[in-house]
């Protein structure tokens, strides 16, 4: 509750009082990751209402990443892909597989093509100048490779987890993306 109030609290100094569209933006797409692991979390539970309360605290995050995906769109494209592929994991923990897979299907065609990796291709040094849309492509296919494993597709999961790793590479071997991705290719 505590993260809810201070990212609520940023959202409301940055669209108020000193109106900075980025910082409003980075808040809402925080708030909606709180939301989404908060619902994650309150899903697992075994509490009566568990299932209401998560549904709830998903639906403010949609909420709040699609809004920042929407305000992002125009001239902020890295953060209308990181709300977005936040949402596909949010859907993804909420049991909407389908909605999922669409978010994130969506979010691999807004990134250039210069930053999607080729079959056949050497990895280059640096295709494009937003490496964090490496970063989003990773949790994409992360997220491919986490489903492709719960339908106990193992050569799909594995052929995602590896493009997981090949994309989280070109930013940096400590990101905990591709930290989580080597376990689960392990």
């Amino acid at each position: 509750e505590e993260a809810e109030y201070h990212a609520s609290q940023a959202i409301e100094i940055f669209s108020q009082r000193v109106k900075e569209k980025l910082r409003e933006v980075e808040a809402r797409i925080e708030l909606g990751c709180i939301y989404r692991d908060w619902a994650q979390l309150v899903r697992q539970s075994t509490e009566p209402d568990a299932h209401k309360q998560s549904q709830g605290l998903a639906e403010r995050g949609v909420l709040n990443l699609n809004e920042a995906a929407e305000d992002a769109r125009a001239d902020l494209p890295y953060y209308e892909v990181d709300a977005l592929a936040n949402l596909a994991w949010l859907q993804y923990y909420m049991g909407q597989s389908v909605e999922a897979l669409n978010t994130a299907n969506k979010v691999e065609a807004i990134i250039p093509i210069e930053y999607h990796l080729n079959q056949g291709e050497q990895i280059p040094e640096h295709k494009g100048p937003i490496g964090g849309f490496y970063a989003q492509l990773g949790k994409i296919y992360n997220l491919r490779g986490q489903m492709a494993f719960d339908k106990n597709d193992l050569p799909g999961a594995a052929q995602n987890f590896t493009l997981t790793l090949a994309y989280n590479e070109r930013l940096s071997t400590n990101l905990r993306e591709l930290k989580r991705a080597r376990v689960q290719v392990a």
